[in-house]
């Protein structure tokens, strides 16, 4: 998810970038949510860097209860 340009924000989640050290326009945020299918409402999501994955954040978001969300 891509966040607004500022330097809290970019100290807070990072750019993700490339082996030339080419940084993205904007800093972004990894969201992972659990989302209930038929009414597509969210019931719980962990925000975190663009630098973890979707394996890190699982814990955290297996852990979360009803519509709590976990940053």
């Amino acid at each position: 998810m891509d966040l607004a340009d500022t330097p809290a924000n970019e100290h807070a989640y990072g750019r993700p970038g490339t082996a030339t050290d080419l940084k993205s326009s904007y800093p972004q945020a990894r969201v992972l949510g659990l989302v209930e299918c038929g009414t597509h409402a969210v019931t719980g999501a962990v925000v975190s860097g663009s630098s973890a994955s979707g394996h890190e954040l699982y814990p955290a978001l297996q852990g979360s209860r009803g519509n709590r969300f976990v940053l």
